[in-house]
């Protein structure tokens, strides 16, 4: 199965350990398709990677990019009420959302 990854850290020039957080996620018509998780799961994932587009964006760091723009086709190109905003977890657990 074809994961997506955004990657959005500047080059480490530092010796430092950093940490760098990988989001994957599938397309929404593939996830919806064939999953692996349950269609429910899609804009819980959506409004996670919207939340973390949008934080970038206010970062400092980021300052003078441009922000991914994220423009999923339909019918995943609007966001469903109650998915507004900032989510309440960042976390999904993928055995709750896994398909029998």
């Amino acid at each position: 199965m074809n994961i997506l990854v955004l990657h959005g850290s500047p080059h480490n020039a530092g010796e430092k350990l950093r940490r760098v957080v990988y989001y994957e996620f599938r397309t929404a018509h593939v996830e919806e398709a064939i999953g692996p998780h349950v269609p429910a799961y899609i804009p819980l994932k959506q409004r996670v990677l919207r939340a973390c587009i949008e934080r970038r964006k206010q970062a400092p760091y980021a300052a003078g990019e441009e922000p991914f723009h994220y423009n999923p086709p339909a019918p995943w190109d609007t966001v469903e009420q109650g998915m507004e905003g900032e989510p309440p977890t960042y976390r999904y657990a993928h055995g709750d959302y896994w398909r029998a």
